[in-house]
């Protein structure tokens, strides 16, 4: 058996006291509320809406992202507004007619838009006017392009947003602001990295409403393999869209 001094007992007490301490600091910087929160969540509190833009044709819409959007929407208590942009590049009308029925049917606006001819600039600019959004989408579709086109020459006012990565480390990162004559205010966000999830398992089932109308008989239910699951047996009847519950599902599985 090994015997310790006086002092080497007070060492090793101090050593582990300041491996407790340490451990106690990590875990409440986890837990603070400023940390790991992305710009859209540190805007929402000064937001009106989220507007969420995707374009029809080059890039090709991609639906999944859009759903993630909506659920970040829904997550922060904000008005949706899908837009739909580059309507003049799309060979079929059907396709633009089918996403914009569906988002309606949701309960959210959706707009059909083409900074060539016009359509749907009008529309849009009535919609912000006066408030503060957010514009997010992913890079190439036309989010610039659609600034220009609600108000021409235009002084976009570049601020520095602080925020926290995953590893707890700030960065900054530029946010572009822009005041319209309207009075409306957008804050343009460069790129999807600045709205990832941060949801239970839980809150995220109820961020699609369309689930709220199936009547799921169990309260803890995922909607995922469950027997006897409500919005499971309501998508075999044809009366959730097959896009969007694939969406929740690979949202989903990308929650920690």
């Amino acid at each position: 058996m090994k015997f310790f001094t006086r002092r080497q007992m007070r060492s090793i007490h101090k050593g582990q006291l300041a491996r407790q301490e340490r451990a106690l600091r990590l875990r409440s910087q986890e837990n603070s509320p400023t940390a790991r929160q992305p710009v859209v969540q540190l805007l929402s509190g000064n937001l009106d809406r989220l507007v969420i833009v995707a374009s029809l044709a080059h890039p090709a819409l991609r639906p999944g992202l859009v759903d993630r959007l909506l659920v970040l929407a829904e997550s922060e208590h904000l008005e949706a507004l899908v837009v739909l942009t580059k309507l003049d590049l799309v060979e079929s009308a059907g396709l633009a007619e089918h996403y914009q029925k569906l988002y309606r049917s949701l309960g959210y606006s959706c707009l059909l838009t083409s900074t060539q001819t016009g359509t749907g600039i009008g529309e849009l600019r009535q919609r912000l006017a006066g408030g503060r959004s957010a514009l997010c989408g992913h890079s190439g579709v036309g989010k610039s392009s659609l600034l220009g086109a609600l108000q021409p020459e235009l002084v976009p006012l570049t601020g520095e947003v602080s925020l926290a990565t995953d590893k707890g480390q700030h960065t900054t990162t530029s946010v572009r602001l822009v005041r319209l004559e309207s009075g409306a205010e957008l804050f343009d966000l460069p790129g999807l990295k600045l709205a990832p999830l941060n949801l239970a398992a839980e809150e995220l089932k109820v961020c699609f409403p369309e689930f709220a109308a199936c009547h799921c008989r169990y309260r803890d239910c995922l909607h995922r393999d469950e027997p006897g699951c409500g919005v499971k047996e309501a998508l075999e009847r044809g009366q959730i869209c097959v896009e969007r519950y694939e969406s929740y599902l690979r949202i989903l599985s990308s929650l920690k």
